[in-house]
């Protein structure tokens, strides 16, 4: 996947998050992979990966974590004049 520059955290299971930089701006980035190592074409309305933007900010994922109902929780930072914490869920 080439979405320009992306930083990668993995979690088995569950998929691999980062972020990609934008000109003033950075974004989240969630995508959710096949045991063949294939997008899974069944997240994201069949694009099996999703992009979070909050804003006219740096974003940038820092952990993932799998609920015991599948849904997939990232969690980072948002920096636009000063550092704020984020969480987001998503549907499995």
């Amino acid at each position: 996947m080439m979405l320009e520059e992306l930083r990668g955290y993995r979690l088995s299971s569950a998929g691999e998050a980062g972020s990609t930089v934008m000109g003033f701006g950075s974004d989240l980035i969630l995508a959710r992979y096949l045991a063949d190592g294939q997008l899974d074409r069944d997240f994201a309305s069949r694009r099996g990966w999703v992009r979070s933007s909050l804003g006219r900010s740096l974003d940038t994922a820092t952990a993932l974590a799998l609920q015991n109902d599948g849904r997939i929780l990232l969690a980072g930072h948002s920096l636009f004049g000063s550092f704020r914490a984020v969480v987001l869920r998503y549907r499995g």
